[in-house]
């Protein structure tokens, strides 16, 4: 197998760019005729990396790799229109707050209602359980002391 490429054909393999003077020589082989089988052969690359490449020198002149992979991304970047302007209306927001902000306002006000509830359940248990069991089912109404002396 002749091969005029500096890189053996286990290195033309591997996913990453080929070097431009290959590309060069490639697409100018390409534009004098040869077949994409012919050149794919005598620079080590892959017939079908030949006829893409002779494809977009063709449509646009182009001839430089592009870069390699998925674009790096945030899964907020769908969303980055609607946290910038919560951010505007309220410049010391938290990461926990703004998930709230994705309801409609009906719905943010029972989660907030819901929660104060929660609070003061949390309060009252709170405060019976430090107090400890009561005496007697009437000990903790305030006019225990009156009733019993009607009684």
């Amino acid at each position: 197998m002749e091969c005029d490429s500096p890189f053996s054909l286990m290195e033309t393999v591997m996913a990453r760019a080929l070097s431009d003077d290959l590309r060069k020589r490639v697409l100018e082989d390409g534009v004098a005729g040869a077949s994409a089988s012919s050149i794919a052969t005598r620079f080590g690359v892959g017939i079908s990396t030949v006829i893409r490449w002779l494809r977009r020198d063709r449509e646009n002149g182009e001839w430089t790799p592009h870069r390699q992979g998925k674009p790096r991304g945030s899964c907020l970047d769908a969303h980055e229109a609607f946290i910038a302007d919560m951010i505007k209306a309220q410049k010391d927001i938290t990461l926990q707050v703004i998930p709230f902000f994705a309801f409609n306002p009906a719905i943010r006000k029972i989660i907030y209602t819901t929660n104060a509830i929660e609070s003061l359940n949390q309060i009252i248990r709170k405060s019976i359980k430090t107090r400890g069991s009561l005496p007697t089912d009437e000990a903790d109404l305030p006019s225990a002391p009156q009733l019993r002396e009607r009684w």
